[in-house]
């Protein structure tokens, strides 16, 4: 659909958009966007959030990493967090950083070091011997892999810190076998090209489907219950840095070589850079050989090598500001469009998909590419039958970019989306303004598959063993018709499905038989209700002790709950009155499953009048909110009358905008300074009009003190 041009509902929107790509990443191994795509995304919402400072929140994407920790494994707290890393995808944004970590472009070192493409991993070692190992997870917790990353035969139970080292700078006294009391010692669990065309052969004589590339291989094969299965997938590991290094070691490239002669390992191509042209160099040379490497890499990661530098530049909420990866451009390769097909999402949009002539991308052949919409492919002007460029934008989805040759194209039909549903007939929609086409039949046969994997997936019912793969077996031999169905199903139905064995079998019987307890959010996320995300789910469990509840909540009601506006409202009432939805809950609670919070977990919420009488005091708490803002809001009008310049640019507002605000709260707007002006706004590039506000003494303030005021943080100036 088209973008929302409302900052806060498009914050919002992007905000559950970057929770589900985590999720898909992190939590599924799943990738459904590329890492360019994701990072549009992710800048868009940090632009957002950096304008309407008073929209930030704790929980949003952009001050976590990753995604929640399973719980199928222990959970782990890290002492200190694990993070992300900045992007780069040019040498401007390269030198950007440099930039912000060297103003006075001072000497500066650099380690550099190619970016994996794998799981990032801590590991605790007390004494020397390895007590346990952890997936990073959200940043905070993670999980507890230690049983199947000592599968990975690289990996030193107990490090041998009593070797030889012949006089490295880093050594320990002459003679000494002292090791660290604890050591925190952060890596990559990947797997090589080599492994993963082994595994497939023994997976393919197994009756197993392939594995699609390393990255999902490895993360998948981290997270095997049993690690004889995590074995098999001929893991590697290597180590990129230490959290408690002796003040001995000053320099990062140094620890490294501190940790290989431990017994660690180390990645095979690092580089020690003293200058930035250099750093460049290695870049456009690991780029050059990247694909001659038995392993996958993405991009090139450069860290500050100093330790004190590392130190005072410290780290961002999600990030290290001493750190960035540099990411390669993406690859192409040309073939031909031999057709385009419509998927159907689970709300009921189609999505154009591009069926190609098989074509060899970074090892992966490609036969499918999404094409967003029908406006993208006549931006890009495509057409079936024509020679295309297909490339795997961070060597993750495959996208179709352009012509092969555009001369041609005239020769080939512009492609139009169908007027009709091509799975059920019925008329497809679109809405004016915006570009996306629906098929609004809730009971569209094609919604189902995308419909069965959200409400698998881990922020749902999370029914463990149940993916994509098997969720699509299950509906294309019939034992599935509705998500519901599920809780009907027998080990005897599954056994029919082709490559089910028993220990699967049993793997997602106990998966179905865990989700019929989980908490009431789950169940309401996923209903799979249009504009029913994860933070209106939790709300609702807030208020209500049922899913009938909910139900018997009217759009009015809804609307004073926190977190929910009108158009949520009215999706969220319309949804849940669907025959689909009451379809599903019936074959739920048919099955067993608990769609109720249990008494004593919410007392006094056991009836449809409590629920409503909670609605209504947060109605009435929110109406008591809006008017001291409107207070506020006059108190400061009256406050004021002043007259206001503004110059510069100020990020996230055109200066319509900024001076609309001023009126707004009763000021008065000018286009020159003189004396009679009492306000400069000044925002970025400010030129002669702030001269002149300094010549005559006129009050300055900028962007930032301006929205506080606005916002009533601060008293608004006299």
């Amino acid at each position: 659909m088209a973008t929302e041009t409302n900052p806060a509902r498009r914050i919002i929107q992007l905000r559950e958009e970057l929770e589900q790509h985590n999720q898909a990443y992190h939590g599924s191994d799943d990738p459904a966007v590329s890492d360019q795509e994701y990072d549009q995304l992710f800048q868009e919402l940090q632009q957002l959030e950096a304008a309407h400072p008073q929209l930030k929140s704790d929980l949003s994407p952009t001050g976590k990493v990753g995604a929640p920790a399973k719980n199928t494994f222990q959970q782990v707290r890290h002492e200190e967090p694990m993070l992300s890393l900045a992007n780069a995808h040019s040498e401007q944004d390269f030198r950007d950083w440099l930039k912000r970590v060297n103003p006075n472009n001072q000497p500066m070192a650099f380690t550099c070091e190619p970016k994996m493409d794998g799981l990032a991993v801590r590991l605790e070692y007390r004494n020397g011997v390895l007590q346990r190992a952890a997936t990073r997870g959200d940043g905070q917790v993670g999980e507890d892999v230690t049983n199947n990353l000592l599968t990975i035969p690289e990996v030193p139970r107990q490090l041998n810190w009593s070797r030889n080292y012949k006089g490295h700078p880093a050594d320990p006294e002459p003679g000494s076998t002292e090791c660290p009391e604890y050591l925190d010692v952060r890596g990559e669990v990947f797997m090589t090209k080599r492994s993963l065309k082994e595994v497939n052969v023994k997976r393919i004589a197994k009756g197993e489907p392939e594995l699609l590339n390393t990255r999902n291989a490895a993360a998948g094969g981290l997270r095997q219950l049993d690690p004889r299965e995590a074995r098999e997938r001929q893991l590697s590991f290597y180590a990129y840095s230490w959290r408690n290094p002796p003040a001995r070691v000053t320099g990062h490239h140094q620890g490294l070589q501190q940790l290989q002669h431990a017994g660690l390992p180390t990645v095979d191509r690092q580089f020690h850079c003293e200058t930035v042209d250099q750093v460049i160099r290695q870049f456009k040379q690991l780029q050059q050989d990247r694909q001659s490497l038995d392993y996958d890499i993405d991009g090139m990661v450069i860290k500050v090598d100093d330790l004190t530098t590392q130190n005072q530049l410290g780290n961002a909420s999600r990030e290290p500001r001493w750190a960035i990866a540099w990411k390669f451009p993406p690859e192409g390769a040309v073939t031909t469009l031999l057709d385009i097909e419509i998927s159907h999402g689970r709300f009921g949009r189609l999505t154009p998909v591009a069926v190609l002539s098989a074509v060899q991308l970074h090892g992966i052949t490609v036969r499918s590419a999404s094409l967003h919409n029908e406006e993208d492919i006549h931006r890009k002007n495509l057409r079936i039958g024509d020679k295309v460029v297909v490339e795997r934008a961070g060597d993750v989805i495959p996208q179709v970019t352009r012509p092969a040759n555009p001369v041609d194209t005239e020769n080939f039909p512009m492609f139009q989306m169908p007027a009709d549903c091509p799975s059920c007939g019925q008329k497809v929609t679109t809405v004016p303004g915006e570009v996306g086409h629906w098929c609004e039949n809730d009971d569209c046969p094609s919604r189902l598959p995308e419909q069965l994997t959200h409400f698998v997936g881990r922020s749902c019912m999370d029914i463990d063993g149940l993916g994509e793969t098997w969720c699509k077996l299950l509906i294309e031999h019939g034992l599935v018709s509705n998500p519901g169905d599920l809780y009907h199903l027998t080990r005897e139905q599954l056994l029919t499905l082709p490559r089910m064995g028993n220990s699967m079998a049993t793997r997602i019987l106990n998966g179905i038989e865990a989700s019929r307890h989980r908490p009431l959010n789950k169940v309401f996320y996923g209903l799979g209700i249009y504009r029913l995300g994860r933070d209106v789910s939790k709300t609702l469990m807030e208020v209500c002790s049922s899913v009938q509840q909910a139900q018997q909540l009217t759009v009015e009601q809804l609307t004073w709950l926190p977190n929910i506006g009108g158009t949520i409202a009215e999706a969220t009432q319309r949804g849940l009155q669907q025959p689909r939805v009451n379809h599903l809950l019936e074959r739920m609670a048919a099955g067993g499953a608990v769609m109720a919070k249990l008494p004593e977990d919410r007392p006094g919420y056991g009836t449809v009048e409590a629920t409503n009488q909670s609605a209504v005091q947060a109605g009435a708490a929110r109406n008591e909110e809006e008017k001291r803002t409107m207070e506020q809001s006059t108190q400061s009008r009256t406050l004021n009358g002043q007259t206001y310049v503004v110059t510069g640019k100020i990020e996230g507002y055109t200066r319509t905008e900024v001076e609309g605000l001023i009126q707004q709260h009763g000021g008065r707007v000018a286009s020159s300074v003189n004396k009679n002006v009492n306000w400069l706004v000044v925002g970025e590039k400010a030129g002669s009009k702030l001269k002149k506000a300094q010549q005559l003494d006129i009050g300055i303030m900028d962007a930032k003190t301006f929205f506080a005021h606005v916002e009533g943080r601060i008293n608004w100036p006299e």
